[in-house]
């Protein structure tokens, strides 16, 4: 993966799931933006992530053997997010009711 982005390589769609989880809040901006990079224009984005507004660092549920940083996003922080930097967004779940909080965001980039 790297390599594909030294050398400029865009990807048609891009699956992110259980990934901006464990950036602090300040990088979201940065992670959005990079996604936009990568992906070609007319491209798709699928996000899953946990709906809240924390972060805090927290033992591993599965194991308890390391830390590990949460952090849980508004989907209308993922929507903005995701607009600002060129894609067409649409929340798949947004009820408070799902296991665990999860959200699942399909996003079209813009075409150039």
């Amino acid at each position: 993966m790297a390599a594909a982005v030294r050398l400029g390589v865009k990807f048609g769609a891009h699956v992110v799931v259980a990934t901006v989880v464990h950036l602090p809040p300040e990088d979201l901006a940065i992670a959005f933006a990079e996604l936009a990079r990568v992906i070609t224009a007319g491209g798709m984005l699928v996000l899953g992530t946990q709906r809240g507004n924390t972060s805090v660092t927290e033992a591993d549920p599965y194991t308890g053997r390391y830390l590990r940083l949460m952090s849980r996003f508004s989907p209308d922080t993922v929507v903005e997010g995701l607009t600002a930097h060129g894609f067409r967004v649409h929340v798949e779940n947004a009820t408070d009711g799902d296991l665990r909080n999860w959200v699942l965001v399909t996003a079209l980039r813009h075409q150039a």
